[in-house]
């Protein structure tokens, strides 16, 4: 029994000595992609109300304006705009996981904006030194997807 309890002991001591590093811009792996048709300001802004009606905190959004090769120069520019969130931390009993979302919003064309969503978790492992790294959370981007057309007013 003082084995069972010097053992938990030292694997919650271990648990707050694992560093976790955690790019800002995640890979392209399981990038998640929806279109909807609304205007990019509204949709830059529905994501970013989407993300924190969710519990995730915006740090960072950033526009920029961009001219394809193909479009006409009388036409409006490529409109590109990325949202960055804090990482959030879910305390399990021996571990913690700790996630963060990327989105890209951009304009399709005149009267379409698509967002794609990357999501990034980390769980490290305490007594094995490890990390177990996730790229999917289909029922989460279907939530923010889902926030995102209640929010612009879109209905199925």
């Amino acid at each position: 029994m003082k084995k069972i309890i010097l053992i938990c002991c030292a694997a919650l001591i271990l648990q707050g000595c694992i560093t976790v590093k955690m790019s800002e811009q995640l890979k392209e792996e399981f990038p998640y992609n929806e279109v909807f048709r609304s205007d990019f300001t509204l949709t830059f802004n529905s994501t970013i109300k989407a993300l924190e009606n969710l519990g995730w905190k915006v740090e960072e959004a950033s526009t920029s304006s961009l001219t394809k090769k193909d479009r006409l120069p009388e036409s409006d520019p490529l409109l590109r705009a990325y949202i960055f969130t804090k990482i959030k931390q879910r305390q399990f009993f021996i571990a913690s996981t700790y996630s963060t979302i990327n989105a890209r919003v951009e304009t399709v064309d005149d009267y379409s904006t698509a967002v794609s969503i990357r999501y990034l978790a980390i769980t490290p492992i305490p007594p094995f030194f490890k990390q177990k790294v996730t790229h999917k959370n289909d029922r989460l981007v279907k939530k923010l997807y889902a926030e995102i057309e209640e929010i612009l007013g879109i209905t199925h």
